[in-house]
């Protein structure tokens, strides 16, 4: 049982040091955006629908351009039934 635990938590910390790979490589593809911006995008990345939420927050927030919101749900795909 306690060798289970272990891999299962070894399991876990791999997929964490995954996901904090993918936000440094994002910070510095796009470094005018902060830390925080790029760990959330690789976590939207891991929930359903929750790039959506982002970018309609950052509608409602006047944050983005539309050009680059679109941009981001092609992206994200998902543009489908969209014309």
């Amino acid at each position: 049982m306690a060798v289970r635990k272990e891999m299962a938590l070894l399991e876990s910390a791999a997929k964490a040091g995954e996901k904090v790979a993918q936000v440094l490589a994002l910070k510095r593809g796009y470094s005018p955006r902060s830390d925080n911006d790029c760990s959330a995008l690789v976590t939207t990345n891991c929930q359903k629908n929750s790039g959506l939420w982002i970018i309609d927050e950052l509608h409602i927030a006047e944050d983005c351009g539309s050009d680059l919101l679109v941009t981001a749900l092609e992206i994200l795909g998902m543009t489908d039934g969209f014309s």
